[in-house]
């Protein structure tokens, strides 16, 4: 499931780093939008990379380990 959300993530983050990054768009969306909504859009980027892959990590972490998650 992880696999797919990163896949998911991977096309949305470049399809918004391709319109902020457009000679036409990107410069008004600055003007309009601010500084501060590219800087969060490139953070939200990475947290949804990043948020799977640890989800992924630690799942396969409680699986190796025998630990079920109804006992949390």
């Amino acid at each position: 499931m992880a696999v797919l959300v990163l896949a998911w993530m991977i096309y949305g983050g470049m399809r918004q780093v391709l319109e902020l990054n457009d000679p036409y768009v990107g410069p008004a969306m600055r003007n309009e939008a601010g500084l501060w909504y590219v800087i969060l859009s490139y953070v939200s980027i990475g947290a949804g990379i990043l948020l799977p892959l640890i989800g992924g990590r630690d799942g396969r972490a409680r699986r190796k380990s025998g630990k079920n998650s109804a006992s949390l």
